[in-house]
């Protein structure tokens, strides 16, 4: 089996986020499970980027105050981190993070898809549906 992970170049992919960082570029990321963000912006769309923990720290930052130092980030360390969206999202709640849900039909949908909101851009997360999942969005009204 070929791990494409290896093959690609997140070094780039990094340093195409932080030139879209320094133009103070409003970003819109979609996270999977991989863990993985999908970038987009204003210049740019689908810009895959391999996540690790200290990547993931740096993404927030930037949307949250515009910081773009990426002391101690090591975009070709890779790291398996289980259910990455839901602790990404967990995390997000957790402190407090404008989290909204995309309405939908429950009987026409297999996952949730919520947004949360920065001043420097948004995320994206799409999970699958599951009641316990409900409960837990209902308990942290994100209804």
């Amino acid at each position: 089996m070929i791990n494409f992970s290896s093959l690609y170049d997140n070094e780039y992919a990094h340093g195409q986020v932080k030139q879209l960082m320094g133009q103070k570029c409003k970003l819109t990321i979609e996270l999977t499970d991989e863990p993985c963000a999908w970038i987009n912006a204003c210049r740019i769309t689908g810009l895959r980027y391999i996540l690790n923990r200290q990547s993931w720290s740096w993404l927030l930052a930037y949307l949250r105050d515009g910081k773009i130092d990426d002391f101690r980030v090591f975009p070709l360390q890779t790291e398996r981190i289980e259910d990455f969206q839901m602790q990404a999202l967990k995390e997000l709640i957790r402190t407090k993070c404008n989290v909204f849900r995309i309405p939908f039909l429950r009987e026409v949908r297999a996952s949730v898809t919520l947004i949360a909101m920065f001043p420097y851009g948004r995320i994206k997360f799409k999970i699958r549906l599951t009641n316990n999942f409900m409960d837990y969005l209902y308990d942290n009204n994100i209804c």
